[in-house]
């Protein structure tokens, strides 16, 4: 089911974000303390990108979604294994998982569950993100 009114416009937004871990079979039940960090949000057609927001010449690790559902006052996203066809992001973070962005006229949400071999075992993690107001 197709609903033009729910769908995003592209965007650029900086979000600030509470990162916790957790186990990888479990990965929304948190085992840690929230980490504060900022991120830069972009949406470009049906694919969204979540970067660390550490320079503006030199982002952070980038996580890769593609749109998979429109809901009322939300768009959820799956997160990419691989970087998107045509992508070459040195700084690409391989993951699996679910992205959430509720949408909002003055603050969007966003809600992240996923997880990764980057430490080379597996872990979990979940983002809880609110748009930096202007």
């Amino acid at each position: 089911m197709s609903d033009e009114s729910n769908t995003m416009t592209e965007f650029s937004i900086l979000m600030r974000n509470n990162l916790r871990f957790s186990a990888c079979d479990t990965p929304d039940k948190p085992t840690t303390e929230p980490h504060r960090e900022l991120l830069r949000v972009e949406l470009r057609d049906n694919l969204l990108s979540i970067a660390e927001e550490r320079d503006v010449a030199a982002p952070g690790n980038t996580i890769y979604a593609r749109r998979t559902m429109s809901l009322d006052g939300a768009t959820v996203f799956t997160i990419l294994p691989e970087p998107p066809p045509g992508i070459h992001n040195s700084r690409f973070f391989g993951a699996i998982g679910t992205v959430v962005l509720f949408d909002a006229e003055q603050q969007r949400r966003l809600k992240t569950t996923g997880i990764d071999k980057l430490t080379g075992d597996w872990r979990g993690w979940m983002f809880d993100a609110e748009e930096v107001p202007n």
